[in-house]
C-alpha cells in the first residue's frame, strides 16, 4: 500500500512539473531599478561595555558638550615660504597679472597640524587605583 501511494504521488508530482511552462504571466516594459527609489535604513547599534559607566563619570556629564566647531576656534598656522628664483619675475609676467585670480576657497583643502602634547599628572595614580589594577590586561 505504501509503495502504491508513493508511486501515485510521484506520478502526480511529475505530471504537475511537466505541465509547468516556466513563462512569466506578464512582461514589464521597464526592468531597470532606479537607485534613488531605494530607501536606505541605517541601524545604529548600541555599544555594550559589560558594565555601568555612570559611577565612573561626573554628575551631569554630556559626551556631546562642546562638539560645535566654528572656523574661529581653529588654530590655523600660516607658514610663509620665501622662494628666491634669482631673477625678477615681473619682467616675464603680463601687466596686471594676479596669480590668485579665480582661486576658490575650499575648507576641505585645509591641512590641520596637531601638535602632540605630553600630559604630566601632578599626583600618584597608584593611590587611587586598586592594588591589582593593570591597564594593559584585558
Amino acid at each position: 500500500m505504501k509503495k502504491a501511494s508513493t508511486i501515485l504521488s510521484l506520478l502526480f508530482l511529475g505530471a504537475t512539473l511537466v505541465s509547468f511552462k516556466g513563462y512569466p504571466q506578464y512582461q514589464t516594459q521597464n526592468n531597470h531599478i532606479n537607485i534613488y527609489d531605494i530607501d536606505l535604513i541605517e541601524v545604529e547599534e548600541e555599544l555594550e561595555l559589560g558594565f555601568d559607566t555612570a559611577p565612573y563619570l561626573p554628575e551631569g556629564f554630556n559626551a556631546y558638550a562642546g562638539m560645535e566647531t566654528t572656523l574661529d576656534n581653529l588654530g590655523l598656522v600660516e607658514i610663509e615660504e620665501n622662494i628666491d628664483l634669482g631673477f625678477n619675475t615681473k619682467e616675464y609676467l603680463p601687466e596686471g597679472f594676479n596669480p590668485y585670480q579665480g582661486m576658490i576657497f575650499a575648507i576641505e583643502d585645509i591641512v590641520v597640524i596637531e601638535e602632540e602634547e605630553e600630559f604630566i599628572l601632578d599626583f600618584n595614580t597608584k593611590k587611587y587605583l586598586p592594588n591589582s589594577f593593570n591597564a594593559l590586561s584585558k
